[in-house]
Protein backbone atom coordinates (compact mmCIF):
# COMPACT_ATOMS: atom_id res chain seq x y z
CA UNK A 1 0.00 0.00 0.00
CA UNK A 2 1.17 3.44 -1.08
CA UNK A 3 1.54 6.10 1.71
CA UNK A 4 0.51 9.38 1.25
CA UNK A 5 4.26 10.48 0.43
CA UNK A 6 4.41 8.14 -2.07
CA UNK A 7 1.42 9.11 -3.51
CA UNK A 8 2.65 12.43 -3.83
CA UNK A 9 5.74 11.93 -5.76
CA UNK A 10 3.83 9.71 -7.65
CA UNK A 11 1.20 12.31 -8.63
CA UNK A 12 3.78 14.77 -9.58
CA UNK A 13 5.96 12.78 -11.70
CA UNK A 14 3.13 11.26 -13.47
CA UNK A 15 1.12 14.28 -14.51
CA UNK A 16 4.53 15.85 -15.30
CA UNK A 17 5.29 13.76 -18.03
CA UNK A 18 1.82 14.08 -19.37
CA UNK A 19 2.09 17.93 -19.73
CA UNK A 20 5.96 17.55 -21.40
CA UNK A 21 4.12 14.97 -24.23
CA UNK A 22 1.11 17.47 -24.43
CA UNK A 23 3.26 20.91 -25.13
CA UNK A 24 5.46 18.54 -27.46
CA UNK A 25 3.29 17.03 -30.15
CA UNK A 26 1.91 19.04 -32.81
CA UNK A 27 -1.27 20.20 -33.66
CA UNK A 28 -3.19 19.81 -30.34
CA UNK A 29 -6.08 21.38 -31.17
CA UNK A 30 -6.76 19.17 -34.10
CA UNK A 31 -9.69 16.32 -33.04
CA UNK A 32 -8.49 13.55 -35.46
CA UNK A 33 -11.15 10.68 -36.36
CA UNK A 34 -13.94 12.31 -33.93
CA UNK A 35 -11.51 11.12 -31.04
CA UNK A 36 -10.38 13.96 -28.23
CA UNK A 37 -7.42 16.36 -29.45
CA UNK A 38 -4.40 17.07 -27.07
CA UNK A 39 -6.38 20.21 -25.60
CA UNK A 40 -9.30 18.00 -24.31
CA UNK A 41 -7.19 15.67 -23.07
CA UNK A 42 -5.31 18.04 -20.99
CA UNK A 43 -8.55 20.05 -20.12
CA UNK A 44 -10.07 16.84 -18.97
CA UNK A 45 -7.29 16.01 -16.63
CA UNK A 46 -7.15 19.60 -15.29
CA UNK A 47 -11.11 19.12 -14.96
CA UNK A 48 -10.73 15.73 -12.47
CA UNK A 49 -7.98 17.41 -10.46
CA UNK A 50 -10.29 20.38 -9.48
CA UNK A 51 -12.65 18.09 -8.65
CA UNK A 52 -10.71 16.04 -6.48
CA UNK A 53 -9.22 18.98 -4.76
CA UNK A 54 -12.81 20.40 -3.97
CA UNK A 55 -13.52 17.29 -2.48
CA UNK A 56 -10.66 17.08 -0.47
CA UNK A 57 -10.83 20.91 1.12
CA UNK A 58 -14.83 20.00 1.85
CA UNK A 59 -14.83 19.53 6.16
CA UNK A 60 -14.75 15.85 7.12
CA UNK A 61 -17.67 16.20 8.86
CA UNK A 62 -19.37 16.80 5.34
CA UNK A 63 -17.55 14.53 3.48
CA UNK A 64 -19.37 11.80 6.19
CA UNK A 65 -22.64 13.32 6.15
CA UNK A 66 -22.78 12.88 1.85
CA UNK A 67 -20.95 9.99 0.97
CA UNK A 68 -20.14 7.71 4.56
CA UNK A 69 -17.51 6.06 6.41
CA UNK A 70 -15.55 3.44 4.10
CA UNK A 71 -16.47 0.22 5.41
CA UNK A 72 -13.30 -1.87 4.02
CA UNK A 73 -9.74 -1.58 3.94
CA UNK A 74 -8.26 -0.14 0.34
CA UNK A 75 -7.25 -2.73 -1.85
CA UNK A 76 -4.04 -1.73 -3.40
CA UNK A 77 -2.28 0.17 -6.28
CA UNK A 78 -2.93 -3.03 -9.36
CA UNK A 79 -5.96 -4.10 -7.82
CA UNK A 80 -7.66 -0.74 -8.05
CA UNK A 81 -6.05 0.42 -11.55
CA UNK A 82 -7.90 -3.23 -13.02
CA UNK A 83 -11.04 -2.10 -11.51
CA UNK A 84 -10.47 0.97 -13.60
CA UNK A 85 -9.07 -0.99 -16.55
CA UNK A 86 -12.33 -3.22 -16.67
CA UNK A 87 -14.63 -0.40 -16.47
CA UNK A 88 -12.92 0.52 -19.98
CA UNK A 89 -13.19 -2.66 -21.40
CA UNK A 90 -16.93 -2.02 -20.73
CA UNK A 91 -17.40 0.70 -22.64
CA UNK A 92 -17.78 3.42 -19.96
CA UNK A 93 -16.91 6.94 -20.87
CA UNK A 94 -16.70 10.54 -19.45
CA UNK A 95 -19.65 12.06 -18.85
CA UNK A 96 -21.27 15.24 -17.90
CA UNK A 97 -19.00 17.78 -16.14
CA UNK A 98 -16.25 15.46 -16.81
CA UNK A 99 -16.20 16.34 -20.92
CA UNK A 100 -13.66 18.94 -22.14
CA UNK A 101 -15.01 22.10 -24.46
CA UNK A 102 -14.20 21.81 -27.75
CA UNK A 103 -10.78 24.33 -28.13
CA UNK A 104 -9.79 25.63 -31.39
CA UNK A 105 -7.37 28.67 -30.33
CA UNK A 106 -6.64 28.05 -26.76
CA UNK A 107 -2.55 28.19 -26.32
CA UNK A 108 -1.41 24.21 -25.16
CA UNK A 109 0.66 26.28 -22.63
CA UNK A 110 -2.22 28.09 -21.15
CA UNK A 111 -4.08 24.57 -20.28
CA UNK A 112 -0.95 23.25 -18.81
CA UNK A 113 -0.50 25.98 -16.35
CA UNK A 114 -4.54 25.61 -15.53
CA UNK A 115 -3.21 21.98 -15.07
CA UNK A 116 -0.63 22.26 -13.09
CA UNK A 117 -1.92 24.96 -10.61
CA UNK A 118 -4.92 22.27 -10.26
CA UNK A 119 -2.39 20.20 -9.17
CA UNK A 120 -0.86 22.04 -6.96
CA UNK A 121 -3.87 23.18 -5.20
CA UNK A 122 -5.14 19.56 -4.73
CA UNK A 123 -1.40 18.53 -2.92
CA UNK A 124 -2.12 21.33 -0.37
CA UNK A 125 -5.55 20.16 0.16
CA UNK A 126 -3.65 16.44 0.50
CA UNK A 127 -1.39 17.81 3.26
CA UNK A 128 -4.28 18.22 5.91
CA UNK A 129 -5.52 14.57 5.71
CA UNK A 130 -3.54 11.79 7.49
CA UNK A 131 -3.22 7.91 6.69
CA UNK A 132 -5.99 7.04 8.58
CA UNK A 133 -8.15 9.28 6.81
CA UNK A 134 -7.27 8.42 3.88
CA UNK A 135 -8.66 4.87 4.38
CA UNK A 136 -11.80 6.24 6.67
CA UNK A 137 -13.68 7.96 4.18
CA UNK A 138 -15.30 7.28 1.05
CA UNK A 139 -15.09 9.26 -2.21
CA UNK A 140 -17.90 9.46 -5.17
CA UNK A 141 -15.94 8.44 -8.48
CA UNK A 142 -18.49 8.69 -11.47
CA UNK A 143 -17.58 5.15 -12.80
CA UNK A 144 -16.01 3.21 -9.69
CA UNK A 145 -18.91 4.49 -7.58
CA UNK A 146 -17.80 5.01 -3.07
CA UNK A 147 -13.87 3.86 -2.93
CA UNK A 148 -11.52 5.23 -0.18
CA UNK A 149 -9.65 8.74 -0.75
CA UNK A 150 -6.36 6.54 -0.92
CA UNK A 151 -8.09 4.79 -3.90
CA UNK A 152 -9.09 7.72 -5.51
CA UNK A 153 -5.42 8.76 -5.76
CA UNK A 154 -4.32 5.60 -6.85
CA UNK A 155 -6.83 5.91 -9.54
CA UNK A 156 -6.09 9.46 -10.41
CA UNK A 157 -2.38 8.98 -10.77
CA UNK A 158 -3.08 6.06 -13.43
CA UNK A 159 -5.89 8.01 -14.97
CA UNK A 160 -3.33 10.74 -15.91
CA UNK A 161 -0.41 7.77 -17.37
CA UNK A 162 -3.67 6.54 -19.38
CA UNK A 163 -4.27 9.53 -21.20
CA UNK A 164 -0.42 10.11 -21.67
CA UNK A 165 -0.55 7.32 -23.57
CA UNK A 166 -3.48 8.12 -25.46
CA UNK A 167 -2.31 11.29 -26.58
CA UNK A 168 1.35 9.56 -27.59
CA UNK A 169 -0.55 7.07 -29.58
CA UNK A 170 -2.67 9.66 -31.25
CA UNK A 171 -2.61 9.34 -35.35
CA UNK A 172 -1.15 12.26 -36.75
CA UNK A 173 -3.54 12.35 -40.10
CA UNK A 174 -7.29 11.39 -40.79
CA UNK A 175 -8.49 8.22 -41.23
CA UNK A 176 -11.47 8.33 -44.00
CA UNK A 177 -14.21 6.76 -42.24
CA UNK A 178 -17.80 6.12 -42.87
CA UNK A 179 -19.42 7.85 -39.63
CA UNK A 180 -23.27 6.53 -38.67
CA UNK A 181 -25.42 7.98 -36.42
CA UNK A 182 -28.44 6.38 -34.92
CA UNK A 183 -31.42 8.66 -33.23
CA UNK A 184 -33.42 6.89 -31.26
CA UNK A 185 -32.20 4.11 -29.33
CA UNK A 186 -35.56 2.25 -28.76
CA UNK A 187 -36.82 -1.08 -29.57
CA UNK A 188 -35.63 -0.35 -33.64
CA UNK A 189 -32.80 2.21 -33.04
CA UNK A 190 -31.52 -0.37 -30.50
CA UNK A 191 -31.96 -3.31 -32.65
CA UNK A 192 -30.35 -1.58 -35.71
CA UNK A 193 -27.66 0.82 -33.38
CA UNK A 194 -27.15 -2.21 -31.53
CA UNK A 195 -26.03 -4.57 -34.29
CA UNK A 196 -24.23 -2.43 -35.83
CA UNK A 197 -22.40 -1.24 -32.58
CA UNK A 198 -21.43 -4.82 -31.96
CA UNK A 199 -20.10 -5.80 -35.25
CA UNK A 200 -18.32 -2.30 -35.97
CA UNK A 201 -16.66 -2.07 -32.31
CA UNK A 202 -13.17 -3.02 -33.72
CA UNK A 203 -13.33 -1.51 -37.15
CA UNK A 204 -11.59 1.65 -37.61
CA UNK A 205 -12.86 3.22 -41.01
CA UNK A 206 -16.77 3.20 -39.45
CA UNK A 207 -18.00 4.83 -35.93
CA UNK A 208 -21.24 4.00 -34.90
CA UNK A 209 -22.92 7.09 -32.53
CA UNK A 210 -25.76 6.77 -30.85
CA UNK A 211 -28.42 9.77 -30.11
CA UNK A 212 -30.69 9.28 -27.32
CA UNK A 213 -31.27 11.69 -23.69
CA UNK A 214 -31.96 10.88 -20.56
CA UNK A 215 -31.54 8.20 -18.59
CA UNK A 216 -30.95 5.79 -22.02
CA UNK A 217 -28.08 8.11 -21.98
CA UNK A 218 -26.53 7.93 -18.76
CA UNK A 219 -26.85 4.51 -19.05
CA UNK A 220 -25.45 3.58 -22.43
CA UNK A 221 -22.87 6.05 -22.45
CA UNK A 222 -21.34 4.12 -18.56
CA UNK A 223 -22.33 0.70 -19.70
CA UNK A 224 -23.06 0.30 -22.97
CA UNK A 225 -26.41 -0.91 -24.53
CA UNK A 226 -27.83 -4.79 -24.18
CA UNK A 227 -29.74 -5.94 -26.70
CA UNK A 228 -31.23 -9.26 -26.44
CA UNK A 229 -31.87 -10.82 -29.79
CA UNK A 230 -32.75 -14.77 -30.21
CA UNK A 231 -32.02 -15.68 -26.89
CA UNK A 232 -28.36 -14.02 -27.38
CA UNK A 233 -27.10 -10.86 -25.35
CA UNK A 234 -25.49 -8.75 -27.47
CA UNK A 235 -22.90 -6.30 -25.60
CA UNK A 236 -22.96 -2.94 -27.65
CA UNK A 237 -20.47 -0.22 -27.27
CA UNK A 238 -20.80 2.90 -30.12
CA UNK A 239 -17.80 4.86 -31.05
CA UNK A 240 -19.82 7.43 -28.83
CA UNK A 241 -23.13 8.37 -27.49
CA UNK A 242 -24.15 11.88 -26.97
CA UNK A 243 -27.08 14.32 -28.14
CA UNK A 244 -25.27 17.26 -28.30
CA UNK A 245 -24.38 17.99 -32.24
CA UNK A 246 -21.02 19.78 -32.00
CA UNK A 247 -19.81 16.66 -30.47
CA UNK A 248 -21.32 14.12 -32.68
CA UNK A 249 -19.76 16.68 -35.79
CA UNK A 250 -20.38 15.26 -39.71
CA UNK A 251 -22.75 12.72 -40.32
CA UNK A 252 -22.10 10.40 -43.48
CA UNK A 253 -25.22 8.06 -42.84
CA UNK A 254 -28.31 9.15 -40.34
CA UNK A 255 -30.85 6.78 -39.70
CA UNK A 256 -34.09 8.15 -37.56
CA UNK A 257 -35.40 5.79 -35.53
CA UNK A 258 -37.27 8.14 -33.67
CA UNK A 259 -41.46 8.50 -33.82
CA UNK A 260 -42.91 9.97 -36.84
CA UNK A 261 -44.02 13.22 -35.05
CA UNK A 262 -40.34 13.57 -33.57
CA UNK A 263 -38.77 13.37 -36.82
CA UNK A 264 -38.78 16.70 -38.34
CA UNK A 265 -37.77 17.91 -34.73
CA UNK A 266 -34.43 15.06 -34.96
CA UNK A 267 -33.86 16.85 -38.92
CA UNK A 268 -33.29 20.66 -36.97
CA UNK A 269 -31.90 19.75 -34.69
CA UNK A 270 -28.91 18.40 -35.95
CA UNK A 271 -28.91 20.04 -39.14
CA UNK A 272 -25.41 21.43 -38.82
CA UNK A 273 -24.23 17.39 -38.90
CA UNK A 274 -25.78 16.80 -41.96
CA UNK A 275 -23.97 17.80 -45.40
CA UNK A 276 -25.18 17.14 -49.11
CA UNK A 277 -23.10 13.79 -48.95
CA UNK A 278 -25.41 12.62 -46.14
CA UNK A 279 -27.63 9.65 -46.39
CA UNK A 280 -30.84 10.29 -44.59
CA UNK A 281 -32.56 6.65 -43.79
CA UNK A 282 -35.84 7.18 -42.15
CA UNK A 283 -37.73 3.50 -40.57
CA UNK A 284 -41.22 4.91 -39.19
CA UNK A 285 -44.54 3.42 -40.15
CA UNK A 286 -45.70 6.08 -41.97
CA UNK A 287 -46.45 6.64 -46.21
CA UNK A 288 -46.01 10.16 -46.17
CA UNK A 289 -42.84 10.69 -44.87
CA UNK A 290 -41.00 11.82 -48.03
CA UNK A 291 -43.32 14.90 -48.64
CA UNK A 292 -42.77 16.07 -44.79
CA UNK A 293 -39.35 15.65 -44.89
CA UNK A 294 -37.52 16.49 -47.79
CA UNK A 295 -37.94 20.57 -46.85
CA UNK A 296 -35.79 19.53 -43.68
CA UNK A 297 -32.94 18.16 -45.87
CA UNK A 298 -29.62 19.75 -46.92
CA UNK A 299 -29.91 20.28 -50.93
CA UNK A 300 -28.04 17.43 -52.15
CA UNK A 301 -28.29 14.87 -49.46
CA UNK A 302 -30.47 11.42 -50.11
CA UNK A 303 -33.27 10.29 -48.45
CA UNK A 304 -33.95 6.23 -48.12
CA UNK A 305 -37.23 5.54 -46.55
CA UNK A 306 -37.41 2.26 -44.62
CA UNK A 307 -39.40 -0.41 -43.74
CA UNK A 308 -38.66 -3.08 -40.80
CA UNK A 309 -40.90 -5.91 -39.58
CA UNK A 310 -39.28 -6.88 -35.90
CA UNK A 311 -41.04 -6.90 -32.62
CA UNK A 312 -38.34 -4.87 -30.73
CA UNK A 313 -39.05 -3.11 -27.19
CA UNK A 314 -37.00 -1.04 -24.74
CA UNK A 315 -36.60 -3.06 -21.45
CA UNK A 316 -35.51 -0.64 -19.84
CA UNK A 317 -33.03 2.12 -19.74
CA UNK A 318 -29.69 0.43 -21.63
CA UNK A 319 -31.45 -2.78 -22.50
CA UNK A 320 -33.30 -3.81 -25.93
CA UNK A 321 -35.11 -7.34 -26.21
CA UNK A 322 -36.07 -8.49 -29.68
CA UNK A 323 -39.00 -10.40 -28.81
CA UNK A 324 -40.00 -12.71 -31.98
CA UNK A 325 -40.74 -13.02 -35.35
CA UNK A 326 -39.29 -11.66 -38.59
CA UNK A 327 -36.27 -9.10 -38.34
CA UNK A 328 -36.01 -7.70 -41.95
CA UNK A 329 -35.58 -4.21 -42.90
CA UNK A 330 -35.81 -2.82 -46.56
CA UNK A 331 -35.22 0.54 -47.54
CA UNK A 332 -34.14 2.50 -50.72
CA UNK A 333 -35.40 4.96 -53.00
CA UNK A 334 -37.64 5.20 -56.20
CA UNK A 335 -34.76 4.59 -58.56
CA UNK A 336 -31.56 3.85 -58.57
CA UNK A 337 -29.03 5.29 -56.16
CA UNK A 338 -25.38 4.21 -56.25
CA UNK A 339 -25.19 4.11 -52.25
CA UNK A 340 -27.89 1.98 -51.69
CA UNK A 341 -25.96 -1.72 -52.39
CA UNK A 342 -23.13 -0.12 -50.18
CA UNK A 343 -24.72 0.70 -47.51
CA UNK A 344 -27.00 -2.85 -47.32
CA UNK A 345 -23.62 -4.79 -47.03
CA UNK A 346 -22.67 -2.90 -43.79
CA UNK A 347 -26.09 -3.41 -42.07
CA UNK A 348 -25.61 -7.16 -43.33
CA UNK A 349 -22.07 -7.58 -42.13
CA UNK A 350 -23.53 -6.83 -38.81
CA UNK A 351 -26.30 -9.41 -39.09
CA UNK A 352 -29.47 -7.34 -39.76
CA UNK A 353 -31.32 -8.70 -43.01
CA UNK A 354 -31.32 -5.59 -44.88
CA UNK A 355 -32.26 -5.50 -48.39
CA UNK A 356 -32.25 -2.28 -50.73
CA UNK A 357 -34.81 -1.73 -52.97
CA UNK A 358 -35.77 0.70 -55.83
CA UNK A 359 -39.35 0.79 -55.43
CA UNK A 360 -39.17 1.38 -52.16
CA UNK A 361 -43.10 3.29 -52.42
CA UNK A 362 -44.46 -0.32 -52.63
CA UNK A 363 -42.61 -1.39 -49.43
CA UNK A 364 -43.43 1.45 -47.56
CA UNK A 365 -47.39 0.80 -48.36
CA UNK A 366 -47.40 -3.02 -47.78
CA UNK A 367 -46.19 -2.36 -44.67
CA UNK A 368 -48.31 0.44 -43.61
CA UNK A 369 -51.29 -1.79 -44.72
CA UNK A 370 -50.44 -3.79 -42.06
CA UNK A 371 -48.76 -1.73 -38.87
CA UNK A 372 -51.82 0.88 -39.37
CA UNK A 373 -54.53 -1.93 -38.97
CA UNK A 374 -53.10 -4.15 -36.69
CA UNK A 375 -52.00 -1.14 -34.59
CA UNK A 376 -55.86 0.76 -34.04
CA UNK A 377 -57.27 -3.03 -33.53
CA UNK A 378 -54.81 -4.28 -31.18
CA UNK A 379 -55.23 -0.42 -29.12
CA UNK A 380 -59.15 -0.72 -29.56
CA UNK A 381 -59.79 -4.29 -28.32
CA UNK A 382 -56.42 -4.24 -25.98
CA UNK A 383 -55.25 -7.72 -27.40
CA UNK A 384 -51.94 -8.64 -28.81
CA UNK A 385 -50.61 -9.16 -32.42
CA UNK A 386 -51.65 -13.05 -32.39
CA UNK A 387 -55.41 -12.31 -30.67
CA UNK A 388 -56.73 -10.29 -33.41
CA UNK A 389 -57.84 -13.49 -35.16
CA UNK A 390 -59.40 -15.22 -32.41
CA UNK A 391 -62.07 -12.60 -32.07
CA UNK A 392 -64.33 -12.66 -35.06
CA UNK A 393 -65.38 -8.71 -34.55
CA UNK A 394 -61.48 -7.91 -34.54
CA UNK A 395 -60.47 -10.08 -37.06
CA UNK A 396 -63.76 -8.38 -39.24
CA UNK A 397 -62.34 -4.73 -38.47
CA UNK A 398 -58.63 -5.47 -39.42
CA UNK A 399 -59.41 -7.30 -42.79
CA UNK A 400 -61.50 -4.13 -43.69
CA UNK A 401 -59.05 -1.62 -42.76
CA UNK A 402 -56.76 -3.09 -44.92
CA UNK A 403 -59.61 -3.31 -47.80
CA UNK A 404 -59.79 0.50 -47.25
CA UNK A 405 -56.04 0.64 -47.67
CA UNK A 406 -56.00 -0.85 -50.72
CA UNK A 407 -58.58 1.27 -52.25
CA UNK A 408 -56.51 4.69 -51.57
CA UNK A 409 -53.54 3.14 -52.65
CA UNK A 410 -54.62 1.94 -56.18
CA UNK A 411 -56.19 5.73 -56.15
CA UNK A 412 -52.71 6.82 -55.82
CA UNK A 413 -50.95 4.44 -58.49
CA UNK A 414 -49.32 2.20 -55.57
CA UNK A 415 -48.53 -0.73 -56.76
CA UNK A 416 -49.56 -3.69 -54.02
CA UNK A 417 -50.24 -7.25 -54.15
CA UNK A 418 -53.98 -8.25 -54.71
CA UNK A 419 -53.38 -10.94 -51.56
CA UNK A 420 -52.37 -8.18 -49.06
CA UNK A 421 -55.36 -9.16 -46.57
CA UNK A 422 -54.55 -12.82 -46.94
CA UNK A 423 -50.81 -11.75 -46.25
CA UNK A 424 -51.15 -9.87 -43.49
CA UNK A 425 -53.49 -12.38 -41.91
CA UNK A 426 -50.80 -14.94 -42.37
CA UNK A 427 -48.54 -12.60 -40.95
CA UNK A 428 -49.92 -11.93 -37.44
CA UNK A 429 -49.07 -15.71 -36.90
CA UNK A 430 -45.52 -15.40 -37.03
CA UNK A 431 -46.16 -13.05 -33.53
CA UNK A 432 -46.58 -15.10 -29.85
CA UNK A 433 -48.69 -14.15 -27.79
CA UNK A 434 -47.18 -11.28 -25.74
CA UNK A 435 -46.57 -8.60 -28.64
CA UNK A 436 -48.51 -5.58 -28.70
CA UNK A 437 -47.67 -2.56 -31.44
CA UNK A 438 -46.17 0.52 -30.19
CA UNK A 439 -49.22 2.49 -31.13
CA UNK A 440 -51.43 0.33 -28.47
CA UNK A 441 -48.34 0.55 -25.59
CA UNK A 442 -47.84 4.50 -26.35
CA UNK A 443 -51.85 5.00 -25.62
CA UNK A 444 -51.40 2.68 -22.33
CA UNK A 445 -48.49 4.53 -21.08
CA UNK A 446 -50.57 8.05 -22.21
CA UNK A 447 -47.51 9.03 -24.06
CA UNK A 448 -47.56 10.59 -27.40
CA UNK A 449 -48.75 8.80 -30.33
CA UNK A 450 -48.54 8.12 -34.23
CA UNK A 451 -52.46 8.57 -34.85
CA UNK A 452 -51.74 11.27 -37.44
CA UNK A 453 -49.42 8.89 -39.44
CA UNK A 454 -51.59 6.25 -38.98
CA UNK A 455 -55.21 7.14 -39.13
CA UNK A 456 -55.77 10.43 -39.63
CA UNK A 457 -53.46 10.77 -42.84
CA UNK A 458 -55.40 7.88 -44.43
CA UNK A 459 -58.71 9.48 -43.58
CA UNK A 460 -57.95 13.33 -44.83
CA UNK A 461 -55.99 11.43 -47.97
CA UNK A 462 -58.70 9.39 -48.79
CA UNK A 463 -61.31 12.63 -48.82
CA UNK A 464 -59.21 14.25 -51.75
CA UNK A 465 -59.87 10.84 -54.29
CA UNK A 466 -63.62 10.59 -53.01
CA UNK A 467 -62.75 7.39 -51.09
CA UNK A 468 -65.17 6.35 -48.67
CA UNK A 469 -63.55 5.37 -45.14
CA UNK A 470 -66.17 4.16 -42.81
CA UNK A 471 -63.90 1.58 -40.77
CA UNK A 472 -61.44 4.38 -40.31
CA UNK A 473 -63.51 6.96 -39.50
CA UNK A 474 -65.64 4.72 -37.19
CA UNK A 475 -62.23 3.36 -35.07
CA UNK A 476 -60.47 6.72 -34.87
CA UNK A 477 -64.21 8.37 -33.19
CA UNK A 478 -63.93 4.70 -30.84
CA UNK A 479 -60.14 5.46 -30.03
CA UNK A 480 -60.56 8.83 -28.67
CA UNK A 481 -63.61 7.53 -26.43
CA UNK A 482 -61.25 4.96 -25.24
CA UNK A 483 -58.12 6.92 -24.48
CA UNK A 484 -58.07 10.39 -22.90
CA UNK A 485 -55.02 10.74 -24.62
CA UNK A 486 -56.31 11.76 -28.08
CA UNK A 487 -59.11 13.54 -26.96
CA UNK A 488 -57.34 16.44 -25.85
Amino acid sequence: MLNKSEIINNLNTAHSVFWETAIQLPNPTISINHKWSVSQNVEHITIALLRLSNYLALPKSSIQSNFGFSERASINYEKSIMMYKNALEDGVKATGAFIPKIHLETNIEELVSQGKNALAVLILNLKYWSEEELEMYNCPHPILGKITVREILYFTNYHVQHHNQTIKNKPMKQVNKTRIAIAGIGGIGGFIGGKLAHYYSNIENIDIVFITRGENYEVINKKGLRLLSNDFLYKCVPTLTSNNPVEIGTIDIFIICTKNFSVTDVLQEYANCLTPNTTIITTQNTVNGKESITPYLPKGATLMEGSIYIASNSIKPGKIEHVSGPAKFIFGTDGENSKGENIAMIFNNAGIDATYTTNVKTVIWKKFMFVSPAAIVTALFQITFSEILENTKSEYLFINLISELMQLARAKNITIDDNTILNNITLLGNFNGHVKSSFQLDLEKSKPTEINSLVKYIIDEAKLFQISTPHFDSAINQLKKEYKVLAQ
